[in-house]
C-alpha cells in the first residue's frame, strides 16, 4: 500500500465511519425513548391533532436520519474498497464505467451525515415542539376551596 492509502485508511475513512456508528446509536436510542414513552409524555391517544402530528413529523425525520447514516456508511465502505484495490487515479474503466477517487465517494457520505445532522435536528425540534402543544392542551384543573380555608375572616 502506498502512503496515501495508508493516511486515507487511518485518518479519513476510519473516523467518518466512527463518527456515522455513534451517530447511528445516537437518532436510534432518542427514536425508541420517544416511541417507548410517548404517552407518558403526549398522551398520543388523547393529544390533539397538530400534538400527533409533530410527534409523528419527528419520527419520520429520526428514521429519515437513520437512513442517511446507513447511506453515508454504504459510501464509505465503497471509498475504502476504492482506496485498497485500485489505485489512486486510476481512471481504467470498470465495465464501461470511469471510477471515481475514494475522496469524492468519502465526501458523498460526508454530505449524507450533514443531511442526516440536519434531519435530527429538525426531529429533536419536532418533539420538542409535540411536547409543548401536549402541555398546552392540558386544560387546568379547578380546585374549590371553602371560604373557611382561606385565611379570611
Amino acid at each position: 500500500m502506498d502512503d496515501f492509502t495508508k493516511i486515507f485508511l487511518t485518518y479519513n475513512y476510519g473516523e467518518a465511519k466512527d463518527l456515522a456508528k455513534a451517530f447511528l446509536t445516537l437518532i436510534s436510542a432518542i427514536l425508541v425513548f420517544s416511541i417507548t414513552f410517548s404517552d407518558k409524555v403526549v398522551n398520543f391517544q388523547n393529544a390533539s391533532r397538530r400534538t400527533r402530528v409533530l410527534l409523528t413529523l419527528s419520527w419520520v425525520l429520526f428514521v429519515g436520519a437513520i437512513v442517511l447514516c446507513g447511506i453515508s456508511l454504504l459510501f464509505y465502505y465503497n471509498s475504502l474498497w476504492l482506496a485498497v484495490h485500485c489505485a489512486w487515479n486510476c481512471t481504467a474503466p470498470l465495465f464501461g464505467v470511469i471510477r471515481p477517487s475514494p475522496t469524492r465517494v468519502l465526501v458523498i457520505g460526508n454530505n449524507c451525515i450533514l443531511l442526516a445532522g440536519m434531519s435530527f435536528v429538525l426531529g429533536l425540534i419536532a418533539l420538542v415542539l409535540s411536547a409543548i402543544s401536549s402541555i398546552r392542551d392540558i386544560s387546568p384543573v379547578k380546585v374549590d376551596i371553602p371560604a373557611d380555608e382561606t385565611g379570611e375572616d
